[in-house]
């Protein structure tokens, strides 16, 4: 929830003080290491996504149940488009996503869950229970190359060795093929 709204760190408390005074209790409880663990790598591995601007209205959510809103923040980087979500409230929902300018059908893969969920002009749908998040990317199509038409050979016998040397000198100095 933090980092979906904004926070650029963060900072666990790690004291305990029941049954006894401990100011490194994260530290010495093996299942919250573990846990803190993974949530930093997580946080780490989208460190260049999380660390790029935030796409303003770049989508709209609604909620079946209005009682849990669904909070989101969309980023873009490296040419895909990633969502951060998270249930806001104890309780559980669906969501309808709708990602503005995604057009046909786009697999929506849901990081670290081992899903995909099929958008199809922009919207898919996915469920929430208690404050779950949801992290999700979509990856840009690659189009066919077409090279400007003052680039296309003009010597037929050559075209296509021509054609494959435009197309390597294109993605060398673009990035795109």
């Amino acid at each position: 929830m933090s980092i979906i709204h904004g926070s650029m760190g963060l900072i666990y408390f790690v004291h305990e003080w029941e049954p006894k005074f401990n100011e490194s209790a994260l530290l010495s409880d093996p299942q919250m290491l573990s846990s803190v663990t993974a949530i930093n790598r997580r946080i780490l591995g989208l460190a260049p996504v999380l660390n790029s601007p935030a796409v303003k209205d770049g989508v709209k959510i609604s909620s079946d149940n209005k009682e849990v809103p669904v909070a989101v923040m969309i980023k873009k980087y490296n040419r895909a488009t990633y969502l951060f979500t998270v249930g806001m409230r104890n309780g559980s929902t669906s969501a309808t996503f709708t990602v503005l300018g995604l057009a046909g059908e786009n697999n929506v893969e849901v990081l670290g869950e081992d899903r995909t969920i099929l958008s199809k002009n922009g919207v898919f749908k996915d469920k929430f229970n208690a404050w779950d998040v949801h992290l999700y990317r979509i990856n840009e199509k690659r189009q066919d190359l077409r090279l400007p038409r003052a680039m296309e050979p003009q010597i037929n016998v050559t075209r296509n060795l021509t054609y494959l040397n435009h197309a390597i000198f294109y993605r060398a100095f673009t990035g795109y093929f």
